[in-house]
């Protein structure tokens, strides 16, 4: 299962890999790049335009990947309930890999502002974070080659310190067997490691 799977980064490289791929998205926007993207790369995956909340219906699944900070987007309640609804979708036994930021390696930089070349212009992406309530409020820009200025759409993202994603994966039946600061295996550093590379098994 890849979960917040986007326009289908991951879903390639697995079902070219041999194995049986299901990605889950809410936006049909991406969804729809997604699909065009399987077929085009000639790999049958089942993508699934669907909360992150609600996997009912799904699985069992061997492992989810739930990757580049999909996690967070809703409330504390609803955050929760995804990791719930991936516990449920999971075999005994199944593996849970889930990346999330490291809020405390990062504070110091927010807030920020960071421009981005892309194929069409320049973006600027400023971020503000809320100590109240953990979220990092983030706005983007883009400036196009042609002239013309678009404000892309804002993103509010619930930041999770290493002791509350613990708690939380505890909490709805996992058991942490692994934490990286890193995708190479590299070790975590709560005051250097700028992601939690999070592996937790099915209890």
């Amino acid at each position: 299962l890849d979960l917040g799977c986007g326009v289908g980064r991951h879903l390639l490289p697995l079902a070219r890999a041999g194995y049986c791929v299901t990605g889950v998205e809410l936006s049909g926007v991406m969804v729809d790049h997604a699909r065009k993207r399987t077929v085009e790369g000639g790999v049958a995956v089942a993508i699934e335009q669907r909360d992150m909340r609600d996997l009912s219906g799904l699985g069992p699944f061997d492992a989810c990947l739930c990757l580049y900070t999909a996690l967070g987007y809703f409330d504390d309640a609803g955050n929760e309930a995804v990791l719930g609804s991936v516990h449920g979708a999971l075999r005994e036994g199944g593996l849970l890999a889930l990346d999330v930021t490291n809020p405390l390696a990062l504070m110091r930089r927010w807030p920020g502002e960071g421009w981005r070349e892309v194929k069409v212009g320049v973006t600027r992406e400023t971020s503000r974070y809320d100590p109240m309530t953990g979220r990092l409020e983030a706005s983007r820009t883009l400036f196009r080659s042609n002239g013309p200025r678009e404000e892309l759409p804002s993103s509010s993202v619930r930041m999770y310190a290493p002791s509350e994603v613990a708690t939380m994966l505890g909490r709805v039946g996992f058991e942490v067997e692994q934490l990286h600061g890193g995708y190479r295996g590299q070790r975590f550093d709560w005051k250097r490691s700028p992601v939690q590379i999070w592996i937790a098994r099915r209890r």
